[in-house]
């Protein structure tokens, strides 16, 4: 188990659009972390959703937190959905939006760029990796029309 000191997975967007921060992980355990599963920085697999805030009406910054207290698990997914687009099946453009995303540790820190994203309804952005040597951020820019998960298994089978 190797520390990620001060790790942090940021969401930043540019619109009144409410996005949220998805954390997918699987390694002896699997899970995903969102509005609906928070997850806790003091237990496996020392994720959590923090300051999660509703957008408001007025364009400005808006941001999501996820907290990686440790590395746990050798993998984790990090994805942008618009929960309501996924419902009703809608495509929203992420570069639009100026969704990018941030992760941070205390000694190193990975960024994206909104200009990389098309139109859909899920984002995936990147994957943190820990090889038990290293851990590193790996750039995606994917965007996707996806169907809406009734169970964490559909979300898997959607990954492979």
């Amino acid at each position: 188990m190797e520390a990620f000191p001060g790790g942090e997975i940021v969401l930043r967007w540019t619109s009144f659009e409410d996005f949220d921060l998805v954390a997918v992980y699987e390694d002896s355990q699997k899970g995903v972390i969102y509005f609906s599963s928070v997850g806790s920085s003091s237990k496996p697999p020392y994720l959590e959703l923090k300051d999660e805030i509703e957008p408001t009406s007025v364009e400005k910054d808006n941001e999501q937190r996820i907290v990686v207290a440790q590395m746990t698990v050798k993998k984790i997914w990090i994805f942008a959905w618009s929960f309501e687009s996924m419902l009703d099946q809608t495509s929203l453009d992420f570069q639009a939006n100026g969704l990018h995303l941030e992760v941070q540790s205390a000694d190193s820190s990975w960024t994206t760029k909104a200009s990389d994203l098309g139109t859909g309804n899920l984002c995936r952005l990147g994957m943190i990796h820990d090889d038990g040597k290293q851990i590193w951020f790996e750039n995606h820019s994917d965007v996707f029309d996806a169907p809406a998960f009734q169970e964490i298994e559909e979300l898997f089978a959607f990954l492979q």
